[in-house]
């Protein structure tokens, strides 16, 4: 029956498709068809990793009645059946997008069950059921009897009534000073304290069960007279530890059992919580990774009020990478640090709001987008949650305001804005300048004409001044009576010897035009090979 219902109830949600946002609607359905109970679907220890519960907020619509159907999971073995039937299931559907991350959960949960089922043998191997108080009694009064035969029956008794002697024996000595009795039975040691301190030892197995001063009480395998191997452990105030030891330490993998239905199982390191383990304390749950007793490294926690954080942690913190979903299934993703938003991540809620961007402190702050309910955004700077600095804010309705901002206020334009307008105001004088200027010239036709005559002027004038330089200088070295033939012939020749140099540049310059085009088609020819 169980097998049946669980494939029915997830045939249908694989039917809604693999989608998160319908999950919901497939829920809503199993619970109108009577598919699928309140305690079915938020079962938080064996289907919170999927994140197929994600219906909180739409069951309080349903009649409360119908909700109360399902059977707690309180059976270890029932938990272990639902959780293989869900994984194979899991295995041979692969509609179902099952990540590398949600492996290594589902994995991670395994290694939890597997330990559940050694706790529970190891509990029942070494049970701890004696009851301190009557046991004193019992034992004050056999220290009353003065019948040694009564006295060794009733001891026997009492160690099997209590599950510490599991078999009869024969006794072979038993000794009774002034307040304490001795018991020897082949490999069967027993001491009893008149004040009701007990060691039984059975030294072929190396078991023992010993009722210490401090009315702590220890049933389990020793090596040396010290917890070693498995056993279990009962502390005054009613803690109990379930597991593997090593060197009176909790090592290996474990339960413990705390007050108001605190506990811890998972994996133990020389006394501290160490590996994974699953905690669960006043409503809350955690599940993950631990170093020194301490949360540390990957881990998903469920939190009485209905939020849940999923992602790495940091010595208690969340720290890193993560997700933290609240109850009214507003999301955030991104980092944490010392378990506070802080750095790039995004937010969203289902009335359609949402936020990209910088955190610091748990706040907005830095630059990032915030989007509204009603489509409008906001995209700039940010000061401790508010919009404060450089932004533009588009409204729902067109209009974009663009500018400075003061705790969630406009407050103008920038000065980076006005300097852009003062820029944009002299391109626009500037170009009418130039339109003004280029129809004056083309409806003044003199001017042009002028222009032209102008630059003729100009030619001419640098001929005649050319003309006079040459001329006055053959006229200094007429004067001067120490010239020679030679400088005036130069004057010939430097101007041929210009002429010359000037042709010879253009024709450098023409052979390395070609060389460097003789060049490019080499190349060009190398790589079109």
């Amino acid at each position: 029956m169980f097998g049946e219902q669980f494939y029915l109830v997830f045939g249908i949600l694989l039917n809604f498709g693999e989608k998160r946002e319908n999950h919901s609607k497939a829920t809503l359905y199993l619970l109108v068809q009577n598919l699928l109970t309140y305690q079915f679907e938020l079962l938080p220890t064996m289907l919170g990793t999927w994140d197929l519960i994600i219906v909180q907020p739409e069951l309080p619509r349903f009649d409360e009645q119908k909700c109360k159907k399902g059977v707690p999971f309180e059976n270890l073995n029932y938990q272990k059946q639902y959780f293989e039937l869900f994984y194979n299931y899991l295995l041979h559907h692969q509609i179902l997008l099952i990540n590398k991350l949600t492996m290594r959960t589902h994995q991670e949960y395994q290694l939890i069950s597997t330990v559940q089922m050694q706790v529970q043998r190891i509990r029942k191997k070494y049970p701890i059921q004696i009851n301190l108080e009557s046991f004193i009694q019992e034992v004050q009064q056999i220290f009353q009897l003065e019948n040694q035969e009564i006295m060794q029956k009733q001891i026997l008794n009492i160690l099997q009534k209590n599950k510490i002697l599991r078999s009869s024996v024969q006794i072979n000595q038993f000794r009774i000073q002034e307040k304490q009795i001795i018991l020897k039975a082949n490999s069967i040691y027993v001491k009893i304290n008149k004040n009701g301190r007990l060691m039984y030892q059975n030294n072929e197995l190396n078991i023992v069960f010993q009722i210490l001063n401090n009315l702590c009480i220890y049933h389990g395998q020793v090596v040396n007279k010290k917890p070693n191997g498995e056993g279990c452990f009962k502390w005054i105030n009613g803690e109990q530890y379930i597991g593997q030891w090593q060197n009176a330490q909790k090592h290996g993998i474990g339960q413990w059992i705390g007050l108001e239905g605190d506990t811890y199982i998972g994996q133990w390191v020389n006394g501290q919580q160490d590996g994974l383990g699953e905690h669960k304390w006043n409503g809350n749950v955690y599940f993950g990774q631990w170093t020194n007793s301490v949360k540390n490294g990957y881990g998903i926690e469920q939190f009485l009020n209905g939020d849940k954080y999923i992602g790495n942690y940091f010595y208690g913190k969340p720290q890193g990478n993560g997700e933290y979903r609240w109850l009214d299934g507003s999301i955030y993703q991104g980092q944490f640090l010392e378990g506070k938003r802080h750095g790039h991540g995004m937010w969203s809620n289902k009335l359609g709001s949402s936020y990209e961007g910088d955190y610091e402190n748990d706040l907005k702050h830095g630059k990032g987008k915030l989007i509204y309910q009603d489509g409008s955004y906001y995209f700039g700077q940010f000061v401790n949650d508010m919009r404060e600095g450089q932004g533009t804010y588009h409204q729902s309705n067109g209009v974009i305001i663009d500018g400075l901002w003061k705790e969630n206020r406009f407050i103008g334009s920038s000065n980076h804005d006005s300097h852009r307008q003062r820029k944009e105001q002299q391109q626009t004088e500037q170009n009418q300048r130039n339109l003004i200027f280029a129809l004056n010239n083309w409806q003044n036709q003199k001017f042009n004409l002028q222009l032209k005559q102008e630059s003729k002027l100009n030619q001419s004038n640098r001929a005649n001044s050319t003309n006079q330089q040459r001329s006055s200088r053959i006229s200094r070295c007429q004067r001067n009576p120490n010239s020679k033939s030679d400088e005036l012939q130069g004057i010939s020749i430097d101007e041929a010897e210009r002429t010359i140099k000037k042709k010879k540049n253009y024709r450098s310059q023409q052979s390395n035009y070609l060389l460097i085009n003789n060049n490019k088609k080499s190349i060009k020819n190398v790589f079109e090979i």
